[in-house]
């Protein structure tokens, strides 16, 4: 009896999970964070004991802390000098910077074997593939041995996320391209990476062993003083990266960190614990010793929940014959209960053999089962007999108007729909033939539309409805207005209920439109003191301020050393695409220039447009300057007399026509739903404009949204996309 004891003791793991799941679920709604919690995370957080998990010894962190370029540089010989395997750096060197901290670093990289550089994957498409990448510049970037994608896969697009799965490899374009972690791993040892990828395909969930305190981590100063580094160096998997000014043991900046399933606040989390290069340490380790967790497959899952539903049915059936008075009751009693059950299992089985068993359709089948029962019995099995009975008495009365009643549905089907208005190539096809389409069309259910891509329609059918369809190819026209249905809410509700049941891994479809970067610093400090920590004039604006809490006051200290004898500070994203014809463009006056031009440069490096400026605020008009949609320029602010005085280099692509008809039709779509609140309906579009990576239109709209309502959630919402594209320190 000792075992079952241990178990179900108020000290035991089944009296522990159902204090948790009570505590989860009063958490969960009262802080309304049910998108970013995963039962599981209760095995990882409350139940797991780290003693299980022996330490990693094959993998070095090295802290970078502040360093700039020339430390960096002076760091890496160092290391270099103790002989590791293989050296991953998870930071970014995207422009030139200041010469001899470039050519210092140059030099170190090229010095160092089997070395490892990030990249960042760019705008996904909807083929599962990505648009393009980013590296650090080419004269560090081509040092490398390997590069691999920094980018890790993240709950939300919220900007402190929670990483719970990676993705081994993505396509750009016909390229396939290594995630940071496969690439070091790959180069320390080969063998046992084609043999984990062999076993294992897609997506997978991280197996995490810990934070830092499962691995070697030293802070840069301490590689120097400490003589017991070059034994720990010697043959391993070095990792530089940010941990912090300084290595403390815990997470102290929001730079770079996230949150993971072993967060102990694990519902409404309110600080991540887990800086990026230790999630692509832990990475690493699963890829190099095998670890994994399994998934129970769904047919499993569906079987067990269809025997569970019956059996209940069974259960509620004869509870409803021999206890009437009580089934109420027993019922809910029943239903609560399973489901605890179906929850503790879950938790359980994960912690003690890391399966991981989806709960969605389980739950369902527990939840649903009294209320499908009652439907049946109560209110199912009498209506169709009513209705049977009423049918078979119509045609025993009058013939005529059976017949009449089932004709009905092909009368439904004879209604009609007209064409309001259209973009794009549209063709109807009627008994067979093509017939161009035009705006007040009328066509029958039978007709079928065909869209080419970028094509839309709308119809209005003949009981006052509006249906608008955009999906390229061929689709009848009752298949169309069936699919367009007002209730929105009811149809996405469905989407997600069918999403959940049938998927295993509930981030795997979306993934690809959530992942953000790792070791996005831009290394030394100065160069984060670019482009857009020049943006006080914005915070300003929304009565956030330099002196705030919101915002670190010695950002005031940066901008004035940003804004040097040899430096244009520029108030705009490093890479946007932009929809509409012109283009704002702020900066601040350097000390040296008072009359400046914009160069735009097409990516052979000629010259495309020049625009002259003697403010700091310059306005690009596409269709004057000659530039052409869906190509890629890039510009910068220089002296107009020819000066070296200069800014970064950014750059900017605008929308192809329909792309941008698109995006537009979409804004208005929620100005139009959000016209009651204007501060809110900004802040969705703000939102919206992000994911479709138009930054300079969704820093404005944020910022909109923020002067609209003296609210501190949309101040902060700024602030941290600010942060999360480098605009602040």
């Amino acid at each position: 009896m000792t075992a079952p004891l241990l178990l179900l003791g108020d000290r035991g793991m089944l009296g522990r999970a159902f204090r948790e799941l009570f505590a989860t679920t009063h958490r969960t709604w009262a802080g309304f964070d049910l998108p970013d919690f995963d039962i599981t995370d209760l095995a990882q957080s409350q139940f797991r004991d780290d003693s299980d998990f022996p330490p990693d010894t094959t993998i070095v962190i090295v802290n970078i802390g502040n360093l700039d370029r020339g430390g960096i540089a002076h760091l890496l010989q160092t290391i270099v000098a103790f002989h590791p395997r293989v050296v991953g750096i998870d930071a970014f060197f995207r422009h030139d910077k200041e010469p001899l901290g470039d050519s210092v670093l140059e030099d170190a990289l090229r010095q160092t074997p089997n070395l490892v550089l990030p990249c960042e994957l760019l705008d996904p498409n909807d083929d599962g593939t990505f648009d393009s990448i980013a590296t650090s510049h080419l004269r560090f970037h081509r040092l490398a041995l390997r590069a691999g994608f920094a980018n890790v896969i993240t709950s939300t697009e919220r900007s402190f996320r929670t990483v719970r799965y990676f993705s081994p490899h993505e396509q750009v374009a016909a390229i396939t391209i290594p995630s940071f972690p496969l690439a070091v791993a790959a180069t320390f040892d080969s063998a046992q990476v084609a043999a984990f990828l062999a076993d294992h395909d897609g997506v997978q969930e991280i197996a995490y062993l810990g934070n830092t305190d499962k691995f070697y981590v030293l802070d840069w100063s301490q590689l120097s003083a400490d003589p017991t580094a070059a034994q720990i160096v010697h043959d391993k998997i070095v990792l530089l990266g940010y941990l912090g000014p300084q290595f403390t043991g815990t997470v102290t900046t929001l730079e770079d960190a996230f949150f993971t399933p072993l967060n102990d606040h694990y519902v409404g989390r309110s600080f991540p614990d887990m800086y990026g290069a230790v999630i692509h340490a832990n990475i690493i380790s699963q890829l190099l010793n095998h670890r994994s967790i399994h998934q129970v497959g769904q047919p499993i899952i569906l079987a067990v929940a269809v025997l569970l539903c019956w059996c209940n049915i069974g259960l509620l059936s004869s509870w409803h014959r021999k206890l009437p008075l009580l089934y109420d009751g027993l019922a809910l009693v029943m239903v609560v209960v399973q489901s605890l059950v179906v929850l503790f299992l879950t938790v359980y089985l994960y912690h003690q053999f890391t399966l991981r068993m989806p709960t969605t359709v389980l739950l369902m089948s527990v939840a649903l089962t009294p209320t499908i029962h009652e439907l049946y019995t109560q209110s199912l099995v009498p209506l169709l007999r009513a209705v049977v009975e009423h049918i078979l008495g119509l045609f025993r009365r009058t013939p005529v108007a059976g017949i009449l009643l089932i004709l009905a549905p092909l009368q439904l089907a004879a209604q009609d729909a007209t064409i309001l208005n259209m973009r794009g190539t549209l063709r109807v096809i009627r008994n067979g033939a093509e017939v161009p389409a035009s705006v007040g069309m009328v066509l029958s259910l039978s007709d079928q539309l065909q869209l080419q891509s970028g094509s839309a329609v709308t119809l209005v059918t003949s009981d006052g409805r509006s249906v608008r369809w955009t999906k390229t190819g061929t689709t009848r026209i009752h298949t169309a207005i069936a699919k367009a249905q007002r209730s929105a809410i009811a149809a996405k509700f469905a989407q997600y209920v069918f999403k959940e049941a049938t998927s295993s891994n509930p981030d795997d479809d979306n993934y690809r439109r959530t992942m953000k970067v790792t070791g996005a610093v831009e290394r030394a400090v100065t160069e984060r003191r670019g482009n857009l920590d020049a943006l006080e004039d914005v915070l300003q604006t929304t009565g956030i301020g330099l002196t705030t809490t919101a915002v670190d006051p010695s950002m005031r200290n940066l901008i004035e050393a940003a804004i040097s004898e040899r430096t244009i500070v520029v108030a705009f994203p490093h890479t946007t695409y932009h929809a509409g014809d012109t283009l704002q463009i702020a900066w601040f006056r350097s000390k040296a220039g008072t009359t400046y031009r914009v160069v735009f440069r097409r990516s052979d490096g000629s010259v495309a447009a020049e625009l002259s400026a003697s403010d700091t605020i310059a306005v690009a008009v596409r269709s004057r300057l000659g530039l052409e949609r869906g190509i890629p320029y890039y510009w910068r602010i220089e002296e107009r007399d020819g000066g070296e005085v200069r800014s970064q280099e950014y750059c900017v692509a605008w929308l192809r026509a329909e792309d941008e008809q698109r995006v537009l039709d979409d804004l208005r779509q929620i100005e139009r739903d959000m016209a009651d609140d204007p501060a809110l309906a900004e802040q969705l579009k703000a939102r919206y404009l992000e994911d479709a990576g138009l930054h300079a239109l969704a820093a404005m709209s944020y910022s909109r949204s923020a002067q609209q309502c003296n609210c501190s959630e949309y101040r902060r919402a700024l602030v941290e996309y600010l942060r999360r594209y480098s605009y602040l320190p």
